[in-house]
């Protein structure tokens, strides 16, 4: 289960900031809780910032629009829900099989950190746009199965980065009343390691 708040507010229509807070409980770490007091219940927030620049600065008459915007979220994924030293009995032999994974050391959930900054900007009566975003996330925590004396172990491990810039541009021609045109290229950049 999980509850879920947002809250949005603005300033004199140019500030808008918003925020949201989720807390998670997860079967799977019930399995974890009584003996090692593994939490099975854990909480994410984002929130945003954006701006409407042109409400509060005077722009060149070309330019009639310009937001910059900024965010941050975390996002929680718990892992699989099996029970990870359950034994099982053969129902044909009545051999009692034991648990395929060796000892879960450090159960949690893998975490994904995001945030991204950027700008969009409309010029000549919003016939030329343009924006270009920053962004950069890690997924911490990774859950693996991992060998381990012919049993698999899961372990929460490592960090996978990615970050990139992605812009793109637009015109929009007005042909006759019901006639637009409009064309755009999207140039971006990503990287990733783990």
């Amino acid at each position: 289960g999980f509850f879920f708040l947002l809250k949005e507010c603005h300033e004199k229509d140019f500030l808008f900031v918003e925020g949201s807070y989720r807390h998670d409980w997860y079967r799977a770490f019930r399995q974890f809780a009584v003996q090692r007091g593994t939490p099975d219940n854990y909480g994410y927030y984002s929130f945003g910032v954006n701006s409407l620049l042109h409400e509060v600065v005077e722009l060149p008459k070309f330019w009639n629009y310009m937001k910059l915007r900024t965010s941050y979220s975390e996002v929680g994924n718990s892992i699989p829900n099996v029970m990870f030293h359950a034994i099982s009995v053969n129902q044909l032999t009545g051999a009692v099989v034991p648990s395929p994974y060796s000892y879960f050391e450090n159960p949690i959930p893998e975490k994904t950190k995001s945030f991204e900054a950027g700008f969009d900007a409309a010029f000549f009566k919003n016939a030329l746009s343009w924006d270009l975003t920053f962004y950069y996330s890690t997924l911490n925590n990774a859950y693996l199965l991992v060998a381990d004396k012919g049993k698999s172990k899961p372990v929460n491990s490592g960090v996978i980065r990615n970050m990139g810039v992605e812009t793109s541009m637009s015109y929009a021609l007005n042909i006759s009343k019901d006639l637009l045109w409009k064309t755009g290229v999207n140039l971006a950049y990503n990287n990733n390691q783990i």
